[in-house]
């Protein structure tokens, strides 16, 4: 028995598993609890293992894991492996939350994808995993030797935000102002949608929605914004959306190129199964494919939208039956 979560900025899943016979454990039960309010990662890990025997613990956190630690940008502590295994004494693992999901992803069926782009896949092609949340975390899947992919982390989401064009070009000058340094995470992430739209509702002449924009003073503004956007209630919310999935597209592209991503694109994390209908207009697929010489490469790149919300957790379990620990 042991324990697998994915551990995010805002929430953190759960569960007890079994190992199978097979590459997929049994879950036994699951959980979500909060992350924000908890005062380490030992803490959900005691909160949810109440009462419960297990061997072995699987952490998939938001953040590069470097020699047992892990540095989340988007995380209230640091995640300490040798802290956690002497405060519950068994073996524990950390890996990156976006590995995590990719690793999810060959072991998805073709139900738990919502394809943007049908593209000409090659199989055993190299594919990335690009996922906006409360940061915007990014992965890749390499075939192996042995023929099975293998997930691989990255920190891409803290690469330098390049916009393409002049209402993006202001957002990067708004931005700076502010932070300096300005990551495509900044331009581009859960936590920048507030910001976003206050930036939006300056640049663009719609005017904004009283109701919303109070609604948005909230604690959930992102999810009001996107929600706003879809169902027509408000013209600076949906300018917001727009140059969101804008800049995401150019990302994603981006990533495609840079692992010359001929397996596909995959988008993952609570916000594209929540947008998807904005996904799917003609401003995502254009940033996408608008890469200059390029663009014959990106054209006919597969994309899709994971739609398991559990991918994490399930990519974190499969680390572990994979890992030789049972």
């Amino acid at each position: 028995m042991f324990i697998a979560a994915d551990i995010g900025g805002t929430h953190a899943r759960f569960g007890l598993f079994e190992p199978a016979g097979g590459p997929a454990p049994r879950l036994i039960r699951s959980g979500n609890l909060a992350t924000t309010g908890a005062a380490d990662p030992a803490e959900l890990v005691a909160e949810f293992a109440t009462g419960d025997q297990y061997d072995a613990i699987h952490l998939a956190v938001a953040g590069a894991v470097v020699d047992g630690l892990a540095h989340g940008s988007n995380l209230p502590w640091i995640v300490n492996r040798a802290a956690l295994q002497d405060r519950f004494g068994v073996p524990v693992e950390l890996i990156n939350d976006l590995a995590a999901i990719a690793n999810f992803v060959p072991h998805a069926t073709p139900e738990q994808f919502a394809v943007l782009q049908q593209g000409e896949p090659v199989a055993g092609g190299p594919i990335g995993v690009i996922a906006p949340g409360t940061g915007l975390g990014q992965a890749m899947l390499f075939v192996e030797p042995d023929g099975a992919y293998r997930a691989r982390p990255s920190e891409a989401g803290h690469l330098d935000f390049a916009p393409n064009n002049t209402l993006q070009d202001a957002w990067l000058g708004h931005l700076r102002a502010r932070y300096g340094h300005v990551s495509l995470e900044r331009a581009c992430s859960g936590s920048s949608l507030p910001a976003m739209y206050v930036f939006m509702r300056h640049a663009d002449e719609a005017k904004p929605n009283p109701e919303i924009a109070a609604a948005i003073e909230g604690s959930d503004a992102a999810a009001t914004i996107t929600a706003a956007a879809l169902e027509n209630h408000c013209p600076v919310c949906r300018a917001t959306l727009e140059m969101f999935v804008e800049i995401l597209g150019a990302a994603a592209g981006d990533l495609a190129l840079q692992i010359v991503a001929t397996g596909g694109i995959v988008l993952a994390g609570g916000i594209p199964t929540r947008i998807l209908p904005a996904l799917r207009g003609p401003g995502f697929l254009r940033a996408f494919r608008h890469k200059g010489r390029f663009t014959h490469l990106t054209a006919r790149t597969p994309v899709s939208v994971l739609m398991e919300d559990d991918a994490g957790l399930w990519g974190a379990a499969l680390a572990f039956n994979q890992s030789g620990d049972r």
